[in-house]
């Protein structure tokens, strides 16, 4: 009980200390379509969504949650390591599918001019602690996203800022792997379009996009979309509200007659940890391998 206390304690702490952070932010998880961008040099970035899944007339075990923790070593790398997890019928926690991901950057986007170009790559891994639900026989029936197999993932990504910066359009083209024992390897195209357009006000945006499976997932379908809105409370918070839907896909990766739909919160928080001479981070984010002349 005391541990539990603490705990609590601890991330009220956080999550107060972070709208305290003085500081716009552009996709970020749950929003699937990458952007070019990354974090400014040394900042660390968190993004965590929990998510609640409907399919074939079940509820999926909730809440499910996914966690993402990305630091900026160069000023033109991310490295980022997310686990996801859910909570089980008969109660029990269960974590798996560790994910690795790089993502490099090339330039950045500049406000009505060039667009941003970056590259990212990396896996989910069919690993970690599982747990059955009472009665059940195979392992995903504690998360309908739990992967029976790997996933490899390349992706270029291009980002615009248009209108003012009122408007982003971003999109990705790339390839996934799949590896399944005995199924062997299938290689699949991936595409993604995503946009991110203030509304009412600065703070306010509403984000749509449509994308050809989420690349962290394995087995995903081919096409796939969400919506929702995202609020920027500054540089270092954004809490995103999200609503999508996918066919489902069996284990022989066919697809089926059920179709899947998910709400999610997602939370993104961003910490000037390690930036050069200790000062704020840029709005910005990193200069890119090739940075542009003002």
């Amino acid at each position: 009980m005391l541990f539990r206390h603490r705990a609590k304690l601890l991330l009220a702490a956080i999550f107060t200390l972070s709208f305290f952070l003085s500081g716009p932010a552009n996709a970020v998880r749950p929003f699937v379509t990458d952007d070019a961008r990354i974090a400014d040099y040394g900042q660390l970035e968190t993004e965590s969504w929990m998510e609640v899944t409907h399919s074939d007339k079940e509820f999926g075990d909730a809440p499910g949650f996914n966690t993402m923790i990305g630091i900026t070593p160069l000023d033109w790398l991310e490295v980022i390591a997310g686990t996801g997890g859910a909570r089980a019928s008969n109660g029990k926690w269960a974590v798996a599918n560790p994910v690795i991901q790089t993502k490099v950057l090339f330039t950045q986007a500049t406000e009505d001019g060039s667009p941003g170009y970056a590259f990212t790559s990396g896996a989910t891994f069919n690993a970690g602690q599982t747990t059955l639900a009472a009665g059940a026989t195979t392992d995903e029936s504690w998360n309908p996203r739990y992967q029976l197999g790997d996933n490899y993932y390349a992706i270029g990504l291009m980002t615009q800022r248009l209108f003012d910066d009122t408007v982003q359009l971003h999109t990705n083209l790339g390839l996934r792997a799949e590896h399944q024992s005995g199924l062997g390897v299938l290689l699949r195209p991936y595409w993604g379009i995503g946009l991110d357009a203030e509304v009412l006000r600065k703070d306010i945006h509403a984000i749509a996009e449509a994308y050809a499976g989420d690349p962290l997932q394995y087995n995903a379908p081919k096409y796939a979309g969400q919506f929702g809105a995202r609020w920027i409370y500054s540089d270092y918070v954004n809490i995103d509200l999200t609503f999508g839907a996918q066919p489902t896909m069996n284990t022989y990766r066919q697809t089926t007659s059920a179709v899947e739909v998910w709400g999610q919160v997602g939370l993104r928080l961003l910490f000037d940890v390690f930036t050069h001479d200790g000062k704020p981070g840029s709005a910005e984010g990193a200069i890119g391998l090739f940075p542009r002349v003002h």
